[in-house]
């Protein structure tokens, strides 16, 4: 008691009633970060669930492109449409080396368009319709979704059409590979998306997930459309879906084994490999 009248007793009541809202509120503060800490570890457990759900699905993609980190961000340049990963898979050949397995194909691009101190950044997604929707999910707000036939048309998520200023039957354009731009007409806008397997968010660009590490937002095109675009027809990614699932991964030892194989340029996460067209085969 001494002791205490000896350190407070200077202060006064005010005082040390400043002192015991400090710790109040210093105890608060650690209760509200060990609070995040556990909602961010739920979160990733949640997604790693997630990932886990499918164990028949293996993901394939190429190199991460590095010129995505070198996108400008000022200046007056000409619009750019880059690879997202590599474009370093030949479909003819994941087909032969997937067995029967299902192939969802895509080509994931990023479109750069920078004007003055202003730069606007959009993924861009060439798919089968029929084949993504069985990994992926789309929650149309209005319009369609893609169709097999479609033309140069595109379906969008709301934030990326806010922020390219279109809406349902609007068109804007992607410059593609020989210099031109391609225009298209909007035909959906996606209220929530859930892209299995998307690329990493490694620049800026609208979300309909703030924060989120993986991108959540993008124009939907069929491949068709993209390999106009993209002027070529090899791959940056892709999933094989195994006919026959099991608790492990990989799903199929047959499937893997013909996937490691194809060029010797396929690798499992555990192996290395020697060819320019190496891959990433992750479950």
């Amino acid at each position: 008691m001494i002791w205490t009248k000896i350190i407070f007793g200077g202060l006064g009541r005010r005082g040390f009633e400043a002192v015991v809202a400090g710790l109040v509120l210093a105890a608060a503060s650690a209760l509200v970060a060990g609070s995040l800490m556990v909602v961010e570890g739920a979160q990733y457990s949640l997604m790693q669930a997630e990932r886990n759900d499918r164990p028949e699905i293996v993901q394939i993609r190429s190199r991460f492109n590095r010129a995505l980190f070198e996108t400008p961000r000022s200046g007056n340049l000409p619009p750019l449409t880059l690879p997202v990963y590599e474009p370093l898979i030949e479909p003819e050949q994941l087909s032969s080396a997937a067995g029967d397995g299902v192939i969802i194909p895509r080509q994931s691009l990023f479109r750069n368009v920078v004007s003055g101190d202003r730069f606007l950044n959009v993924y861009i997604f060439g798919i089968d319709p029929v084949a993504e929707g069985q990994v992926s999910s789309f929650s149309l707000t209005r319009g369609r979704f893609l169709r097999s036939d479609d033309g140069v048309v595109a379906v969008l998520d709301e934030v990326s059409a806010s922020a390219l200023g279109v809406d349902l039957g609007k068109t804007f354009p992607v410059r593609k590979a020989d210099g031109e731009d391609l225009d298209l007409t909007v035909v959906g806008i996606i209220g929530k998306l859930e892209l299995r397997d998307a690329p990493p968010r490694t620049v800026e660009a609208p979300a309909l997930t703030q924060n989120s590490s993986f991108v959540s937002s993008g124009v939907f095109v069929t491949l068709r459309t993209s390999e106009a675009i993209f002027g070529r027809t090899t791959l940056t990614d892709a999933l094989v879906v195994a006919r026959t699932p099991t608790v492990t991964c990989p799903p199929s030892p047959t499937v893997y084994a013909k996937l490691s194989d194809l060029n010797r340029g396929f690798s499992s996460p555990n192996a290395t490999a020697n060819s320019a067209a190496r891959c990433m085969i992750l479950c």
